[in-house]
């Protein structure tokens, strides 16, 4: 059970396990996502898994492979299944963990597929 927004809870297992976040997702960078307000920190997406502090500390360890230096917040977007290219892959649609350089505004993206896979 993931909580979301502090009133509903959904099931989903598509934050991905520590294992893969670490060594499967896919990792990129992206210049620049202005608007956050559907970034969600990622404690606050995770309250309640029994994982939570495994998943975000593998994000952080792949971010710092990918060159963030540590600075800003880890959340997760939440990408639903209308979005083209995501029918059949996951009927809950992808989660994708975000963190933005605060010194750059680099945004750094950890994902189940790559983006072109998914029709972003």
């Amino acid at each position: 059970m993931i909580h979301v927004n502090s009133r509903e809870w959904i099931e989903f297992d598509g934050v991905g396990e520590p294992e893969d976040i670490r060594n499967r997702f896919y990792g990129f960078e992206y210049r620049y996502i202005e608007e956050d307000r559907f970034i969600i920190p990622a404690n606050v997406f995770l309250e309640g898994d029994e994982l939570s502090q495994e998943r975000i500390n593998a994000a952080r360890a792949r971010f710092k492979k990918l060159g963030w230096k540590g600075e800003g917040e880890i959340g997760i977007l939440w990408i639903p299944p209308i979005v083209k290219g995501l029918r059949g892959y996951n009927s809950g649609g992808v989660c994708v963990w975000h963190v933005r350089q605060e010194e750059n505004g680099v945004s750094y993206l950890l994902a189940p597929s790559r983006f072109d896979d998914l029709g972003c």
